[in-house]
């Protein structure tokens, strides 16, 4: 399984993956899509609307002169697995990625600067705070989308000590936090 970002680059010696990666994808997540951007050092492609078609068609980002201007065409990304090519934007996969590690950041500190945390309720309700927390700053940064009356629109579930596996128990493994949201 792989994520892929294809660049439609005819230009030697011009690199657009740095360009673009340094003028959007270093941006805070949440805050920019890929589409509509202005970057510099890459020169701007003059394309015929069979060639975008194309390009679009194949999940590719080019740098093209666009109803008046020079911007990044769709923002793609494109996840590869052993059956599938699975198109999606790369915004929407750098949201999941910074919700994953942030929540995964967040328990490690509280497991860590807590003496103990027990495996109960109590434990139990610090790992699903830390990953509220997440998805609440995730909402004010632009990666968790809002219903029709502008309430963010995310879960999080913690499953009781009662529902993981003997075996978990007895090593500490607690894998009963799970969350979902809806993409901006």
């Amino acid at each position: 399984l792989k994520n892929v970002v294809c660049l439609y680059s005819p230009v030697d010696g011009e690199y657009f993956d740095a360009a673009i990666t340094a003028n959007v994808g270093s941006l805070q997540v949440g805050s920019v899509t890929w589409k509509f951007k202005e970057v510099r050092g890459v020169t701007t492609q003059y394309l015929s609307e069979e060639t975008m078609l194309e390009i679009d068609d194949a999940r590719m980002i080019a740098y093209a002169y666009k109803h008046g201007s020079s911007q990044t065409t769709e923002g793609w990304a494109s996840y590869i697995t052993a059956d599938d090519i699975i198109p999606q934007y790369i915004d929407d996969l750098m949201g999941a990625a910074w919700v994953r590690y942030d929540v995964e950041k967040r328990m490690a500190k509280s497991l860590k600067v807590n003496p103990k945390l027990p495996y109960d309720n109590r434990g139990i309700k610090v790992l699903e705070g830390d990953a509220t927390t997440t998805l609440l700053e995730a909402s004010n940064m632009g990666i968790v989308g809002q219903d029709d009356d502008g309430v963010f629109v995310y879960r999080v579930q913690a499953l009781p000590r009662d529902s993981q596996t003997p075996e978990d128990i007895v090593t500490r493994k607690y894998r009963g936090i799970s969350y979902a949201y809806r993409k901006s």
